[in-house]
């Protein structure tokens, strides 16, 4: 390849190179999350794993800027006891 070839070539990979720049510049992400997390614990407050959806909430909060709240929902997790096959008295 001549010199010439070679810079021509250089300068049209530079172009490419800085056209996709300022493109992937203009089309970020939105900020994301724009509201609060829920975070939902399968189990009842107060017990080991809530703590721990707690202090891991916590952590999660600060380091994405934003509030998440914790909801336990044994109820909509729990197998009701006729599906289960467990007989009632």
């Amino acid at each position: 390849m001549s010199e010439e070839r070679v810079h021509k070539l250089e300068t049209l990979v530079a172009a490419i190179a800085v056209g996709a720049l300022a493109f992937a510049t203009s089309a970020r992400a939105q900020e994301w999350p724009t509201r609060p997390v829920t975070m939902m614990v399968p189990f009842a407050a107060g017990g080991p794993v809530d703590v721990l959806g707690r202090i891991l909430a916590q952590h999660l909060s600060e380091a994405i800027g934003k509030q998440v709240i914790v909801v336990n929902e044994i109820e909509k997790w729990a197998v009701p006891i006729k599906a289960s096959g467990v007989k009632e008295d």
